[in-house]
């Protein structure tokens, strides 16, 4: 932070004029022309622009936010932008600037202002320092923020067409699973997206004269929203139509990629885990394609497995090759299928969970709840697990799209 006798804050009641403001940021041009030069340009942008000390007070704003809030030049310095950010912002916007106070960088955030008609409208907004030269001192933040609100109500409208198609064209999970008390997890990397790139599917599959296999299924595709809706759709309903086809899963799964590299389904690549459980012999055939390894805990001895990948991406190249692998379970053990969301997470870049920091995390979680029943022991471990997770991110929380599914070998028939 400036020191004090480095501070120029300007009045209020002189905060009226950028080149006053901009003053301390060009000492080498006194010429006050210059100056109002670049005040009248400033109120020709059409963004809301502002000037603050080192501290964060404000000092100057150009004529646009007077004329959409209706407050003053001086009403404004003296704190009215507080009086004019929707309230469920006004904290997260504070939280944030402290941040970035503290650990320097430039701020930006989306909130809303309230104009003078009482209508709120959204705002991307941006701030940077300006330091003094050859130092690392902080002579004060110059701002813009540009009106965003019809490029929200836009996405507000893809997210909900996105929620609806995604519910048209995917079946809900069945209610009742052969072998298996299951839970599953599922949320977008961004809390108003709804629908991310992420998806989990079980359905039965025939067997004879009893339905005793279950697929299931994890993926993760690029895109969001209506993108990502509609590639979850494709992906699901096409790898259903394979394996009802009396396929083997890996002749489904390199069947389905095919498809997608030859018709270009996909936007980039894709990567999935399914796997055909068995209840007759208690059996968990899979295929990973490119995906994180999937989890399993055993009763027995307490370790963990995991099923790393069997094959490559999907929507990479045509040919690619899908081995499947099998796997016995025993009563109690627990089966966990995950997207990347939840290895590739962390306090920062360099410090992330990854799979084997899960893995210890499953271990412990499993371990824990091994005396409880087994239909509430599925949904009991996706929550201990999530919130372990959670906690390891810390502040940074969760940047990645996260789905879920956690199964637990049993004598019950239960989907919860």
């Amino acid at each position: 932070m400036t020191p004090p006798q480095q501070q120029q804050r300007l009045p209020a009641t002189d905060a009226c004029t950028l080149s006053q403001a901009l003053g301390r940021l060009l000492p080498e041009r006194p010429n006050r022309t210059d100056r109002t030069d670049l005040a009248l340009l400033s109120d020709a942008l059409p963004q809301l622009l502002w000037v603050t000390d080192a501290a964060g007070r404000s000092e100057w704003f150009n004529q646009l936010w007077c004329d959409y809030t209706g407050l003053s030049l001086a009403q404004l310095c003296a704190g009215g932008i507080r009086a004019v950010m929707h309230p469920e912002d006004l904290r997260r916007c504070l939280n944030e600037w402290t941040r970035v106070s503290n650990e320097g960088g430039s701020f930006e955030m989306e909130y809303r202002v309230r104009s003078k008609t009482g209508a709120y409208r959204w705002f991307l907004a941006r701030a940077s320092p300006v330091k003094q030269s050859g130092s690392d001192t902080v002579q004060c933040w110059i701002g813009a923020a540009t009106d965003i609100h019809d490029r929200r109500a836009g996405e507000e409208r893809q997210r909900t067409i996105a929620q609806q198609l995604q519910e048209a064209l995917v079946p809900q999970p069945p209610v009742e699973l052969p072998g298996l008390a299951l839970s599953s997890f599922y949320r977008p990397a961004l809390d108003e997206a709804n629908v991310g790139g992420d998806a989990y599917d079980v359905f039965p599959l025939p067997s004879g004269t009893e339905e005793s296999r279950t697929a299931l299924c994890v993926f993760d595709l690029a895109g969001k929203v209506l993108a990502a809706a509609r590639q979850v759709a494709t992906v699901r309903n096409m790898l259903r139509f394979a394996l009802y086809s009396n396929l083997t899963l890996s002749g489904a799964v390199t069947h389905l990629n095919s498809i997608l590299v030859q018709q270009e389904l996909l936007m980039g690549f894709a990567t999935l885990f399914v796997g055909v459980y068995d209840a007759a012999d208690r059996t968990l055939t899979y295929v990973n394609g490119g995906q994180e390894p999937a989890l399993l805990w055993h009763a027995a001895t307490g370790e963990v497995t995991l099923l790393a990948p069997t094959g490559s991406v999907l929507g990479g190249f045509d040919g690619a090759a899908f081995l499947e692998r099998s796997i016995r379970l025993t009563p109690g053990d627990v089966l966990a299928i995950i997207t990347d969301g939840m290895t590739e997470i962390g306090p920062n870049r360099k410090t992330l969970l990854e799979i084997e920091g899960l893995r210890a995390l499953f271990q412990q979680c499993c371990a824990a709840e091994a005396a409880e029943s087994d239909p509430a022991r599925a949904a009991t471990i996706v929550h201990r697990l999530i919130h372990q997770v959670e906690t390891f991110a810390g502040s940074a929380g969760i940047r990645d799209d996260i789905a879920m599914l956690v199964g637990v070998a049993s004598a019950f028939h239960v989907y919860s």
